[in-house]
């Protein structure tokens, strides 16, 4: 006994298990804060870069608008008529004027690039020329030119220039220049919101500092480090690389080329700087969740082994209720431990009660393992599915489920095992194959760990209730269907006798008479349980409504067919307004007329199969056609036709009136194998 308790133990130690858990719960929320605290570094480091992006843009919009107000004061130099006539000497009090507001002499050259005019001193250095000549000449709106650095190496004052064309007729004729120091825009970077320990520059072209905002003076006309050559001479307008500043900082870098000068502006930003939120954060990760991993689990553990001890001794009340046995007393040091022990006494009881329920319901109760194959099998799975319990635990479930419902049944499995409960209806087989409609009651069952290990299945048998409720549904809808044909002709009767009844008392009579012609059709279909009425007792039921000698008053001939519901209605009308003409005007109205019918099959038009029927008067007065039609004349000739897809002619022949209808035969009805009745178009009007 003591080898299978340590195993037992073993396997369920609530040590483990808290500590486990403890675990569980520490990784995700770990990982949520690592996570939420290296987004917090990115974010703190994204802040920084977009700052550094917004300071490369400031800078880049502060030389821009220098060199813009400079070519502003250029371009409006330019325009000086003494300029644009060549008189230089009243040129020169306007451009001394000049010099003063853009700090920086000017020099007028010619179109083959000779010097004609400049503001210098004697010892300023000679001016370089801002772009070549030739661009310039012939354009009038050709944009400012903006020189690079003049190097280092080749002179002892660094200068830039800035060039404008001087326009004459719309043509270049002199292009006008003024040289600035680069120092004085070094001054610019204190409106660009640079941190202290960032570095910003402006290069030219060739990658040659024009303004830096430390050791300005030392680095203006040098080369800049490779990689900012690189940026500045590239392809890109604006981007991002590394280097390492002329101060040895590892920095990170955004720069951006002006449009309106070409030179590229700089921001370099030290790595360290950068870096110096994520590093914060792994630390605080690091060993914030360290301390926190081991401060949890020393605590779990603490009270893990408080609870597994006074647990374990459940064991043995555990084997007792499942041998139905008394429970042992047990000492313990856990309050609910004598809530456990109560439970497990009441639990004892109720085990016994529902074994006792299983054994005697009427339905089948059955549970089925994880694997598909039946565990248990009451009495009532027996009665109803046919399988003794020894035949069918182990077997396959599948046994009962008709295979297409397979996957259904699996569908249900899984549901199961995720420990949903399932309500359905169903098909299941019997053991003599014969299919059952079935209520099923599915839910998992579980073991004293709580893990799914199977389902448990109550099955009620409602074969017969599916049918009743079919059997009604079928009723509903027949039902519903043939009201509304029958209101709707009752309807179109109402509606077309009031338009041709000439007084209440004569709409009266007239609809009336239609309704009692309608029910004689009824009275067909009824004796045909709705399924279809024969056309030669149509033909006798309306001729007899006004004719109680039907025999000497009618003549018929045709083969026995059978028209379907709707068909029958239309026909009867059609012939009740016939007997109805035929009373007061044709054959029936004399005693010696007659009244002769016949049918017969006949190809109609599009290769379809037809019945023709002809009715004919004979023996009545001379026959003319009526000035006036109502609605028995719609009847008999267009409603007729329109319902049933065919077509009628009325032949007013001085002997009697012919009426001819011809109708596809797909509108008879075969009572030997029609169920339930075939249906035609409802009337139309």
């Amino acid at each position: 006994m003591n080898q299978p308790n340590r195993l037992w133990n073993r396997d369920f130690d609530i040590r483990t298990r808290v500590i486990s858990l403890i675990s569980v719960l520490l990784i995700p929320l770990l990982a949520l804060s690592g996570w939420l605290a290296y987004s917090y570094a990115d974010a703190e480091r994204r802040v920084i870069e977009t700052k550094r992006y917004d300071a490369v843009n400031n800078v880049t919009f502060l030389f821009d608008r220098e060199i813009g107000r400079l070519q502003g004061v250029l371009n409006g130099v330019a325009l000086s008529p003494a300029l644009i006539g060549g008189d230089f000497e009243n040129f020169r009090s306007h451009a001394q004027t000049i010099v003063a507001a853009i700090n920086g002499p000017l020099t007028v050259f010619d179109t083959a690039g000779r010097e004609l005019f400049s503001t210098r001193q004697p010892n300023d250095p000679p001016p370089q020329r801002a772009v070549p000549v030739a661009p310039i000449v012939g354009q009038a709106n050709y944009p400012v030119g903006v020189s690079g650095v003049t190097p280092r190496d080749t002179t002892d004052t660094p200068t830039v220039t800035i060039a404008v064309p001087v326009l004459r007729d719309n043509k270049t004729i002199y292009i006008l220049q003024n040289t600035i120091e680069p120092s004085r825009l070094s001054g610019l970077f204190a409106d660009a919101d640079l941190q202290p320990t960032w570095t910003s520059a402006v290069v030219d072209g060739q990658g040659r500092f024009i303004a830096r905002s430390k050791n300005s003076d030392a680095s203006i006309g040098a080369l800049a480090r490779p990689e900012l050559g690189i940026a500045a001479r590239g392809p890109a307008s604006a981007g991002e690389f590394n280097n390492v500043t002329l101060e040895g900082i590892q920095s990170s870098n955004s720069f951006r080329r002006s449009k309106l000068t070409g030179w590229t502006s700089v921001v370099a930003v030290p790595a360290v700087e950068i870096n110096a939120p994520l590093r914060r954060t792994q630390f605080l990760v690091l060993f914030g969740g360290l301390a926190i991993s081991l401060t949890s689990l020393a605590v779990a553990w603490r009270m893990a082994t408080r609870i597994s001890e006074p647990v374990r001794k459940l064991s043995e009340a555990s084997v007792a209720l499942v041998e139905g046995r008394p429970l042992p007393e047990f000492p313990h040091q856990i309050t609910e431990l004598t809530e456990v022990r109560v439970a497990f006494e009441h639990a004892g009881a109720k085990l016994a009660h529902l074994a006792a329920i299983v054994a005697s319901s009427g339905d089948a109760i059955l549970s089925v393992g994880l694997d598909g194959n039946v565990m248990s099998w009451n009495p009532g799975a027996e009665r109803l599915f046919g399988y003794k319990a020894d035949e069918i635990i182990g077997q396959p479930k599948a046994l009962i489920i008709p295979d297409d419902l397979l996957k259904q049944a699996m569908d249900q499995l899984k549901l199961a095992r995720s420990g949903e409960r399932v309500r359905t209806e169903t098909q299941r087989l019997r053991k003599d194959g014969t299919s059952i409609e079935v209520s099923l009651d599915l839910a998992p069952i579980g073991d004293k760990n709580g893990s799914i290990i199977g389902m448990s299945t109550i099955a009620h048998d409602i074969t017969e209730k599916k049918a009743a409720d079919k059997h009604q549904h079928f009723l509903m809808r027949e039902l519903t269907h043939r009201s509304k044909n029958l209101l709707a002709v009752i309807d179109a009767m109402a509606r077309q006798t009031v338009r041709s009844a000439d007084s209440l008392a004569d709409f009266e009579k007239r609809f009336s008479s239609r309704i009692q012609g309608l029910a004689a059709s009824h009275d067909l279909l009824v004796s045909q349980n709705w399924a279809a009425a024969s056309l030669r007792e149509l033909i006798s039921k309306h001729i007899q409504i006004f004719s109680g000698d039907i025999h000497s008053r009618l003549e018929s001939s045709g083969p026995d067919v059978y028209v379907g519901v709707e068909a029958a209605q239309t026909i009867g009308l059609a012939l009740h307004e016939l007997a109805t003409n035929s009373v007061k005007y044709g054959a029936l109205s004399r005693p010696g007329g007659k009244i002769h019918v016949h049918w017969s099959f006949e190809n109609m038009s599009g290769d379809r199969k037809g019945l023709c029927v002809v009715w004919q008067e004979r023996g009545g007065p001379p026959v003319t056609k009526p000035a006036r039609t109502g609605f028995g004349h719609i009847v008999i000739e267009r409603m007729v036709a329109q319902s049933l897809s065919g077509d009628v002619t009325l032949n007013y022949a001085p002997g009697g009136l012919i009426w001819t209808l011809r109708f596809p035969t797909s509108l008879l009805v075969d009572l030997s194998t029609t169920s339930p009745p075939h249906r035609t178009p409802a009337l139309t009007t």
